[in-house]
């Protein structure tokens, strides 16, 4: 069994188990955390880990964000999940520099 298979298997359980407790929100929700980062995980995993965009705004948007300067960041569009947004593609582009550092 893949990798990928094998993390695809796994989210399928975490859903039936959020199923299960879906009549408490606060169990339901920190199941659909896993579920989610679970995701991010399998993408990774499909697609090789690899990630195109531009650390630069990154790095930017990180200032915003700690600077509470949420005009001005790029990613306060989104409006409902920003920083939770912005952090994973923070985190994915630490990864691809991490790579590019293992390459080189």
């Amino acid at each position: 069994m893949s990798r990928y298979t094998s993390l695809c298997k796994a989210i399928t359980l975490f859903e039936d188990i959020r199923t299960a407790f879906r009549d408490d929100q606060e169990d339901a929700e920190k199941y659909s955390e896993v579920i989610r980062d679970l995701q991010d995980v399998a993408k990774d995993v499909r697609y090789g880990g690899e990630w195109h965009g531009d650390q630069d705004v990154i790095a930017g948007c990180l200032d915003f964000c700690a600077e509470n300067e949420c005009a001005l960041c790029t990613y306060h569009n989104i409006k409902i999940g920003c920083s939770r947004t912005l952090k994973k593609d923070a985190a994915a582009a630490i990864r691809a520099l991490g790579q590019k550092k293992g390459a080189g």
